[in-house]
């Protein structure tokens, strides 16, 4: 078999057992696929029960092999009781590539979107509150701080003399 009679290939699959991905990795080298992509399992709760199972351990990983070679892998994995569900696909690098060039501006755009949600205004108030408070501190030195109405805030005082105005009409 010539190296470039191979084809790219990922399988992903659920599986019982974390074990299970040792038993693919040998039908795979069994039938002489390359493996150039080995995953790691990631315990997942399922949408769904599958054979009556709430959770399964969720695992991709990539391979090349000859293209006559994955209806024997395909029938053996489908062989494993512990297997749920498998998927066995074709690697297309350009469409990976792709894939991650959109979510990585996905990304960016989401990341923009949180900033964007606290405010510019709310950031400057707090940055203008936080230099009064120092201000007022470093002017009294010792003493206790008295209380000082920020920008947009009212102090009891004010309060009161706003109401009195407003009765008194």
């Amino acid at each position: 078999m010539n190296e470039q009679e191979l084809t790219k290939y990922e399988t992903s699959f659920l599986s019982l057992k974390e074990e299970v991905k040792d038993d693919i990795l040998k039908i795979l080298r069994k039938n002489s696929a390359k493996i150039i992509k080995d995953g790691m399992p990631a315990n997942i709760r399922l949408s769904y029960p599958i054979k009556k199972e709430e959770s399964a351990f969720f695992t991709r990983l990539g391979f090349e092999a000859d293209a006559a070679q994955i209806k024997k892998i395909s029938d053996e994995i489908r062989l494993l009781k512990s297997v749920l569900r498998f998927l066995i696909s074709k690697f297309d690098e350009k469409k990976a590539e792709n894939e991650r060039s959109r979510s990585s501006i996905w990304q960016a755009k989401r990341d923009e979107k949180l900033v964007g949600e606290s405010s510019a205004g709310e950031a400057k108030a707090e940055a203008g509150r936080a230099a009064k408070e120092s201000e007022i501190f470093e002017k009294a030195g010792d003493s206790a701080p008295k209380p000082v109405a920020f920008p947009g805030e009212l102090t009891n005082e004010a309060l009161e003399k706003k109401l009195e105005e407003l009765l008194s009409e």
